[in-house]
């Protein structure tokens, strides 16, 4: 059964998706008020499809659907607007995304449904790795760790990222060629800590490590409008793993 998580969303609107038709599609539903969502939008929990209901007053702008995009951005989304919101020029390239559509405030159960449907079937299937657990609860993938010594290994990193390994070389401050000989040596350990901690906190907020990728390549406000793998390219990574770890604590920026 599909996640779908309803922000904003009334009674009314909750019933027509919780109709026992035979032919409409059941969804697991849960709601958040917006209040929520902009005290911990780090907290959301996870879904397949976001409802975001702009109509009430107290909603996101549509630039603020953009941030949370980008901070999840294998999160799909139904937004439900009325026409001044939807000729706006960033709702217009929120929508040449296929996991984001949008509804009118008045449209019936049936398009609603079938909108739903239309963006779960875009979805990928969810990634099920088993996640080890470390000291302090921290999460760790064994993806990027030698399998023998147990160390972190950059070249395994590299693939993660999706970067050369040239630029990690530059990122931890040594030669390549020393790299190549030594992926996981023990003096690369404290320079590759900081790609660990993003990996794993874009896991959980990203959802997977193809949409974590997409994540480090976007302008983020945050950081400048740099994008987080140029700071890591900088030997700057700790900043960009602070900055995620307040967003998985819903920490203030």
């Amino acid at each position: 059964m599909n996640i779908l998580l309803v922000v904003g969303g009334d009674d009314e609107l909750t019933r027509r998706l919780e109709a026992p038709t035979r032919q409409r599609a059941r969804f697991r539903i849960t709601q958040r008020d917006w209040s929520v969502v902009r005290s911990r939008p780090a907290a959301l929990p996870e879904a397949d499809v976001m409802l975001a209901d702009l109509t009430t007053d107290d909603a996101y702008t549509v630039r603020g659907l953009v941030k949370l995009r980008r901070a999840r951005p294998g999160l799909a989304l139904l937004i439900r607007t009325d026409a001044v919101l939807s000729r706006e020029t960033a709702m217009t390239r929120l929508l040449e995304s296929p996991k984001v559509d949008f509804i009118r405030s008045f449209a019936d159960a049936d398009e609603l449904e079938q909108r739903l449907r239309r963006l779960m079937n875009h979805q990928p299937e969810k990634p099920s790795p088993k996640r080890f657990v470390g000291a302090a609860g921290r999460h760790l993938l064994p993806e990027l760790h030698d399998p023998k010594s147990g160390r972190l290994n950059a070249r395994s990193i590299a693939m993660f990222f999706g970067v050369p390994l040239a630029d990690i070389a530059r990122a931890v401050g040594k030669s390549l060629s020393a790299i190549h000989k030594t992926p996981d040596a023990v003096s690369l350990q404290d320079g590759l800590f900081p790609f660990e901690r993003i990996a794993t906190a874009l896991l959980t907020l990203a959802g997977s490590a193809e949409n974590a990728r997409v994540y480090l390549n976007l302008p983020e406000a945050q950081l400048g409008n740099k994008t987080p793998l140029s700071l890591l390219r900088d030997g700057r990574g700790v900043i960009v793993a602070q900055m995620l770890d307040d967003m998985l604590t819903g920490q203030p920026s």
